[in-house]
């Protein structure tokens, strides 16, 4: 359920590298904002989980598009998911714009690419449980229904769909999301990974930035 929350954050992305704004991307960033105070108020984990993913290290790269614009994503992780560094940009004009993020003892960093400040937000998440041990309560909160699998990016993936906070589908292998659809505002969002890899991850990929001054929020 968490995983929605990067299509807000995605999104947000992508209006703040665009150099035109229009009432439909508006539109998309406020339903985005309605989202993520929908995901912050039910109920979380409010302790770091130990295996969020159940692959230990890896690289995944996504394409992300919503209304009319395409965004990409890539994550680096290990430590089965409590270690991750992640880019999300746009190539305009020959121009890479966008931004990084850390996740790492607990903590999330993120920073626009060239400049000297960031933010430092406690990061909270669940550890990665299957549909079969879900419990009923939440199934109904969410109105979650399992679809089975489907192969994507090569992976045998596990579909869910929930209709609350927000209409979605997520196709997920081993706790990492290959594939979301998400409605709102009229439009589909969608992520979808390109390549999924499993491999040695550098320590240096998770170093905080020196030079960059993180306000905790």
């Amino acid at each position: 359920m968490k995983k929605v929350l990067f299509i807000g954050i995605a999104i947000a992305l992508m209006v703040s590298c665009s150099n035109k704004k229009n009432n439909q991307v508006d539109s998309l960033v406020k339903e985005a904002e309605k989202i993520e105070k929908a995901m912050e108020d039910a109920p979380t984990a409010k302790t770091v989980a130990k295996k969020i993913f159940n692959v230990k290290s890896g690289y995944v790269k996504y394409k992300s598009l919503a209304a009319g614009m395409e965004m990409t994503r890539e994550m680096w992780f290990d430590d089965y998911g409590t270690l991750q560094y992640e880019e999300n940009y746009m190539i305009m004009m020959g121009q890479k714009t966008g931004s990084s993020a850390i996740v790492r003892d607990g903590y999330r960093y993120d920073w626009s690419f060239n400049t000297n400040e960031g933010t430092k937000n406690k990061f909270y998440t669940a550890e990665y449980v299957e549909f079969e041990n879900v419990s009923k309560e939440d199934i109904e909160r969410y109105k979650m229904k399992d679809h089975g699998y489907e192969t994507i990016a090569g992976k045998k993936c596990r579909k869910v769909s929930v209709e609350k906070p927000v209409v979605a589908t997520t196709w997920t292998w081993e706790g990492l999301p290959i594939k979301t659809t998400t409605q709102f505002a009229g439009n589909d969002v969608i992520m979808e990974a390109l390549e999924v890899r499993e491999e040695a991850i550098p320590a240096s990929r998770f170093e905080i930035p020196s030079g960059i001054t993180f306000t905790e929020m």
